[in-house]
């Protein structure tokens, strides 16, 4: 079974969308929360979608959609939604995970993105 993936698109001044094309595939895992550091890496929370056997990762993409690094949950935990903090706490990332209700900060050298 194929799973999921990120796909993007080009997007013109007039708002309009062209030229989709996978940016990266999972086939085990699904694509849920993902979040951006000030260098354009996109960050990404994967999991299986079920509670048994439980299984997720984060995967970190530069912007040509090479993976940059993949950062393990703690066992048992499947990641949910990811978001840097602010301010002082700009260099760390917050994880949320799914079924067990958990919020996790994992300290990185990179700065989050903010859009205004």
């Amino acid at each position: 079974m194929k799973l999921g993936g990120i796909v993007v698109y080009d997007l013109n001044s007039d708002g309009n969308i062209s030229n989709g094309r996978v940016f990266h595939r999972d086939d085990e895992l699904v694509a849920d929360g993902m979040t951006l550091d000030t260098e354009e890496n996109l960050y990404i929370a994967l999991h299986n979608g079920s509670r048994q056997p439980p299984r997720g990762e984060i995967v970190v993409l530069n912007p040509a959609g090479e993976v940059l690094a993949k950062i393990a949950p703690p066992e048992g935990l499947r990641p949910g939604n990811l978001g840097f903090g602010r301010g002082s706490d700009a260099t760390s990332l917050y994880m949320t995970t799914l079924f067990q209700w958990r919020l996790y900060r994992i300290k990185t050298v990179r700065r989050g993105h903010y859009f205004e």
